[in-house]
């Protein structure tokens, strides 16, 4: 990504108040429900957070649920999705996602980072890793988005 962009002003504010811990001032919506977490911290076209998993969420043989990874996963490309939106009125859509596992997830924590590896003018290109405790991969997600363009947008 080119380094002289911006991520736009609402947007920068959202990723804030979800980095801060603030989101509960935002709409609740399915991301509360399943307690996904916050983000630890962004950058353009960037997310990373660490999670804390959930005992709720695992397996009867203790590993973490790939459904729930795959919610994880639609989480963390869709902040560094926000976080290359550079005019406030951008709206975007997951419309395709993939989760490749690589291994189970039996520890307690979960390492996420997000990254858009490609923007043209109506898709946006996402990458996201996931690393046990242990610092291996756990699995890979890729996710495509659509988005409208604002009025001041350039291609």
């Amino acid at each position: 990504m080119a380094k002289d962009r911006v991520t736009s002003e609402r947007h920068t504010e959202i990723l804030n108040a979800i980095r801060d811990g603030a989101e509960k001032d935002l709409k609740k919506g399915a991301t509360h429900h399943l307690a996904l977490q916050g983000l630890d911290g962004w950058a353009y076209g960037r997310a990373w957070v660490t999670w804390t998993i959930d005992d709720r969420f695992r397996n009867s043989d203790g590993s973490l649920f790939g459904g729930y990874l795959a919610a994880m996963a639609d989480r963390i490309v869709s902040m560094a999705t926000l976080a290359a939106l550079e005019h406030s009125d951008e709206r975007f859509r997951t419309t395709r996602l993939e989760t490749s596992f690589w291994r189970p997830v039996f520890g307690t924590t979960l390492k996420a980072e997000g990254r858009v590896v490609n923007k043209s003018r109506r898709l946006i290109h996402v990458e996201a890793d996931f690393l046990t405790q242990e610092g291996k991969i756990a699995a890979r997600s890729t996710a495509v988005q659509i988005y409208t363009k604002g009025e001041g947008a350039k291609d």
